[in-house]
């Protein structure tokens, strides 16, 4: 994750690097002289060194940054800051010295010893003088902040990509769900269709001349009618009516009258006629129209219930 916000940073600071860029002798000593109060005032650290890494200067905002080093000039660069002996493997100043080019790494930077807090760009700029390489100018830009805030943003990059996986894979599973709820609500309707409710038209026909046998039948069909009606299918044309008016529609669409539904459901004729007045409204169709005739047309959801 670290690399992946280090080359986030490169990119976008590609365009400001010029590795053809050069200083005269002349003008190194005229502007990056210690007493300047331009070369002091640059917020970012400045050093001037020579062909052996001797450090000759560095400017104030380079010097705040090794609180606990009184000496810096004379001395070895990854000395002074590194702490080290020898120089540092990834040493854009080598390179400079080497090819006479500008060069610009990122490498960390140690500030005690529980680990990297600090994240510089170096930028090594060749010193020349008649043709010969005397000297590097380093520059060196504190980007921490610019990496932790690259940092942040790749993982919530990456926390988005993990949250599309997940979603993806939720939605599978809910489109699976769906689908074994779909099936068993086929199965449970079709069952009821195909075995119960012939049965209970059997036993209806079988108890017509007993009221109370006929009755509980008829409490049954209700009861089976319950059930059903959260199975139905999400039918476009269904979602607009309440369940208590798909019973309805149900029951008249099988031939029951306004009285019979209305015992059934333990309900005043006078509210049956008022829910059939509704059905009409929500269907558009009009009064001299057969409800009956038009629900068996144009509802073959309704068979389930």
């Amino acid at each position: 994750m670290l690399d992946q916000a280090i080359k986030l940073y490169r990119e976008k600071n590609k365009r400001i690097f010029d590795p053809d860029k050069k200083f005269n002798r002349s003008d190194v000593e005229l502007d990056f002289s210690e007493k300047s109060s331009i070369y002091n005032s640059i917020e970012d650290g400045i050093s001037i060194l020579d062909t052996d890494l001797n450090i000759l200067s560095v400017n104030f905002t380079l010097r705040s940054w090794y609180p606990n080093r009184k000496s810096f000039v004379n001395k070895k660069c990854y000395y002074v800051y590194h702490n080290r002996k020898e120089p540092c493997d990834r040493c854009p100043i080598l390179k400079t010295l080497n090819d006479g080019k500008a060069h610009c790494d990122i490498v960390p930077y140690k500030i005690n010893s529980k680990g990297i807090t600090r994240w510089h760009e170096l930028q090594s700029y060749p010193i020349v003088e008649e043709g010969e390489i005397v000297g590097v100018v380093e520059y060196v830009k504190d980007i921490t902040r610019d990496v932790d805030l690259n940092l942040k943003i790749y993982n919530i990059e990456h926390n988005l990509a993990d949250l599309k996986v997940q979603n993806e894979i939720l939605k599978e599973y809910l489109n699976e769900i769906e689908s074994t709820k779909s099936s068993i609500s086929k199965i449970i309707t079709n069952n009821i269709k195909k075995y119960v409710k012939p049965l209970l038209q059997q036993i209806k026909s079988n108890s017509s001349e007993k009221p109370a046998d006929f009755q509980l039948v008829c409490l049954l069909e209700t009861i089976l009618e319950n059930i059903t009606t959260p199975y139905l299918e999400d039918d476009s044309a269904l979602g607009d009516f309440t369940s208590r008016e798909l019973q309805i529609m149900s029951m008249i669409k099988g031939g029951k009258t306004s009285k019979e539904i209305a015992d059934i459901l333990n309900l005043s004729i006078k509210t049956v006629d008022f829910h059939r007045s509704n059905i009409r409204k929500k269907l558009n169709i009009k009064k001299t129209d057969n409800l009956r005739s038009y629900l068996v047309k144009s509802f073959v959801s309704l068979e389930r219930l």
